[in-house]
């Protein structure tokens, strides 16, 4: 019976596992609407994490068993309203049984933090743009208790065949999505410098997405649901721009230099610049209008509540979604620095 009610309890969570992924999805860029994935479209996807997609992080809370996993290509496979390059699907299938997933022998923190990519080749790639409208390149990352990102390729940086694969398809392709399937921010600013940068039109946040994260990426792509998801970090130009980045890692001690100004609020009051990315920062396939219509205070000093009511209305003519409505203070500056706003 109790074996019983668990595969029920189950069954029932499955639907809100692919909610919770679809409302984490983040889109960063969507240039010339390029997303969502127009019906008759087809696309070729690039990269192994098609395949060997990121589900969760290692450690305690990530090597767990699971029933099953939908990997992106099986999302994408499945959702009808989606073409894909079969040929090249194939040719990625086929190469990563001979180079299956390398899982660092299976101890503790073994596993690598990204996966050695299948080289790609001109003729491959040209094939592919003449069978495809769009092309999609997954850049993939695990993370995990024990083991902290590095200032290297393969952790924090593009790898040697990252970047070439994304150069070789962004010759091809000048309607190029490139998917992150990372579960923490990494180096961006190559987005400015990569050749052929401007064929880059969208770029999502799939993060590592559980085990309904392939048919919550295929029903974002597709446009069955659109991105409403926020970032919860701030992605600065350069490492050097994070104030903790001289001190991260340290074995005897940490140096926390930031003081109360901690993630935005550092970057906000002293280094706007180094912004790429902001906390909160998040596109949608529609457009919102938001306005106060009133606010109140209640109570008296340190137990003062601000009382705001909004009004907000999807003003576009397509697409239903969810919005994130963010609010942010600038407090009196008193003895002690305050940050330009919480």
């Amino acid at each position: 019976m109790q074996t019983k009610m668990i595969s029920l309890a189950q069954e029932k969570l499955i639907p809100i596992s692919r909610q919770s992924a679809c409302e984490g999805i983040v889109l960063l860029e969507n240039r010339n609407a390029v997303l969502p994935i127009k019906k008759g479209e087809k696309i070729s996807l690039f990269g192994r994490c098609q395949v060997n997609t990121y589900r969760s992080g290692t450690g305690s809370g990530g090597a767990v068993n699971v029933h099953y996993a939908v990997n992106a290509l099986e999302g994408l496979r499945s959702n009808p309203t989606i073409d894909i390059n079969e040929e090249l699907a194939a040719v990625y299938e086929e190469w990563i049984k001979v180079n299956p997933f390398d899982d660092g022998g299976g101890g503790w923190a073994a596993e690598p933090w990204f996966q050695q990519e299948m080289p790609l080749n001109t003729e491959l790639v040209e094939q592919a743009a003449k069978n495809s409208d769009k092309a999609l390149i997954f850049i993939g990352r695990t993370a995990g208790e024990d083991q902290d990102n590095a200032d290297a390729p393969g952790s924090y940086r593009l790898t040697e065949q990252e970047e070439a694969m994304i150069t070789g398809v962004t010759a091809q392709f000048d309607k190029v999505i490139v998917i992150l399937n990372i579960t923490n921010i990494m180096d961006m600013s190559w987005l400015n410098t990569i050749d052929n940068k401007e064929s880059i039109q969208a770029v999502i946040y799939s993060w590592a997405a559980g085990m309904e994260g392939g048919h919550a990426l295929a029903d974002v792509i597709s446009g069955n649901v659109s991105p409403s998801g926020r970032m919860c970090d701030t992605v600065a130009y350069q490492l050097s721009d994070y104030p903790s980045s001289a001190y991260f890692g340290r074995k005897d001690y940490n140096c926390y230099v930031e003081d109360i100004y901690v993630g935005y609020r550092y970057f906000e009051t002293f280094k706007p610049q180094a912004v790429q990315y902001e906390f909160g920062a998040g596109l949608s396939y529609t457009e919102f209008s938001r306005e106060l219509q009133s606010y109140s205070i209640e109570g008296t000093g340190i137990e003062r509540i601000l009382h705001l009511d909004f009004s907000l209305q999807n003003i576009g003519e397509e697409y239903t979604s969810k919005e994130v409505l963010q609010v942010y203070c600038e407090a009196p500056q008193g003895h002690l620095g305050k940050p330009v706003q919480y």
